[in-house]
């Protein structure tokens, strides 16, 4: 069913159709003999299938990474973004998050893995500068790192 219409289609074995790009979609079918089309007997339904209608790819970066300064402490920092559009079915997956006390990343390196738009990074160094990467993961690839 689409917008609460069965599609119905006289000797179909494909069917092209389009929609609004990267809905996740389940769909499945069932047969109608000829003989039977008055009677509205139909065969039990195929298994559902989940369709996707886009092109897959690498997550957009993150935007928007900011600091919520109400939040900090002198060795805690809390942190936000804007959540990645979707580029894929299941859009991201999650953020991969580092962040270090140089700009190298070889200096108390942390890495961290969230499904979530926010971070508070705690244990840090009193007056000390952190530098922070961040990257939208999805089952296509990475995102550039900002």
């Amino acid at each position: 069913t689409i917008s609460g219409t069965v599609l119905t289609q006289n000797s179909l074995t494909h069917y092209n159709w389009t929609g609004p790009e990267f809905p996740t979609y389940y769909m499945r079918v069932r047969a109608v003999n000829s003989a039977n089309t008055d009677t509205g007997t139909m065969s039990e339904p195929s298994n559902v299938i989940k369709l996707c209608l886009g092109i897959d790819r690498a997550p957009d970066d993150p935007t928007g990474l900011r600091e919520i300064t109400e939040q900090a402490t002198t060795t805690s920092v809390y942190i936000e973004w804007d959540e990645s559009p979707p580029t894929t079915c299941d859009g991201v997956t999650w953020y991969e998050l580092s962040y270090a006390m140089n700009k190298n990343f070889t200096l108390n390196v942390a890495n961290i893995t969230t499904n979530n738009t926010h971070y508070n990074l705690t244990g840090l160094v009193e007056d000390a500068t952190y530098y922070i990467t961040l990257v939208a993961v999805n089952a296509v690839g990475k995102s550039q790192s900002v």
